[in-house]
């Protein structure tokens, strides 16, 4: 074990060293903060004591839950692990930012909002892609008026893995659909079904077609895939006046699309595409672990807080529900 602790800096612990987890120890590096790290796999322990040897590693979360010195827990384990381990966190009077999905299941997601709210703890959930800045440009675009009536929304998230052996697609991935289709359109989905899903998996499919429905009348589809031979991330949103497309590579690409006055049988749909600018000085991650550490300090209650996470557990539900359906339909 590793000591390498100042007292001076706030502290955080980090539970799941792997690849998101290593990407929140660089970010909390650069805010400066005192961290400790938890992984069962060795090598994982290994390689982050070769490459950072500023974090202090431990063997045992109980350990890490009686440490007075640490105020907070960022919990990037298997998402089968993050309903023992926030609520273990939050009995211990710690603060938690847990990845998404915060619960395998609705029950889970209310008892840590509950015990949450008892414990007067903060618990948010990382929905990374409400922190994209094209994301929130598009937003702002909409608000303003500037597409029109907002009318459908499609997003393609699909790419080679990884293949998560407690869990789906549909809990991987498609509660980034479900939080993004509530930032544009500022409802939850009443409706939500799978439109067709395969292969399947004893914890379920691999790749799906989903559509959301809002009480608005607008509806959401998305593509979302662990098989799919190339990464990609992209959405296009459809307005009466125009229509905007993001797609995320190295950086965020945003075009707004200018519909034509009049349409000829034989015109374009779309008169002009240009490239909006967008202000991306921090990535969407570094600004997700930023706002919630400033969110300590504050009673305001975060953008992604646990109450917001259980309306996202509540339409996978509802997801997993049609599938089932469509299975005993077969």
């Amino acid at each position: 074990m590793n000591n390498h602790r100042s007292r001076t800096r706030p502290s955080i612990a980090i539970f799941g060293l792997h690849t998101w987890g290593e990407h929140i120890i660089r970010i909390c590096h650069a805010l400066g903060l005192t961290i400790t790290g938890l992984d069962p796999d060795s090598a994982i322990r290994r390689h982050i004591t070769d490459t950072y040897p500023f974090v202090t590693l431990q063997n045992d979360a109980d350990t890490i839950f009686h440490d007075p010195a640490i105020t907070a827990c960022i919990i990037t384990s298997p998402s089968s692990t993050h309903y023992m381990l926030t609520k273990k966190a939050i009995r211990a009077g710690k603060h938690v930012l847990v990845e998404k999905p915060m619960t395998q299941n609705a029950k889970e997601a209310a008892s840590l909002v509950t015990l949450a709210a008892t414990y007067r703890r903060r618990l948010m959930v990382d929905h990374t892609y409400l922190f994209s800045p094209a994301l929130r440009k598009a937003r702002q675009m909409i608000r303003s008026g500037r597409i029109g009536s907002l009318l459908y929304i499609r997003s393609e998230r699909s790419g080679p893995g990884p293949i998560r052996p407690d869990s789906s697609v549909i809990w991987d991935l498609a509660p980034h659909d479900i939080s993004v289709a509530w930032l544009l359109t500022g409802q939850y989905p009443t409706r939500a079904r799978i439109l067709n899903a395969a292969p399947a998996s004893p914890t379920g499919p691999y790749d799906a077609d989903i559509e959301l429905g809002c009480s608005s009348g607008i509806v959401f589809h998305g593509h979302i895939s662990w098989i799919m031979p190339q990464k990609t991330r992209n959405i296009t949103i459809i307005g009466t006046k125009a229509s905007v497309t993001i797609e995320w590579k190295e950086s965020e690409e945003i075009l707004l699309h200018q519909k034509a006055a009049h349409q000829k049988s034989a015109g374009m749909y779309y008169k002009t595409s240009r490239p909006v600018p967008v202000k991306q000085d921090k990535e969407p991650l570094f600004q997700t672990v930023e706002y919630f550490l400033s969110s300590l300090a504050t009673p305001a209650t975060p953008l992604t807080d646990g109450t917001h996470a259980q309306e996202v557990i509540r339409i996978i539900t509802k997801l997993n529900a049609s599938r089932n359906k469509m299975i005993d339909n077969k």
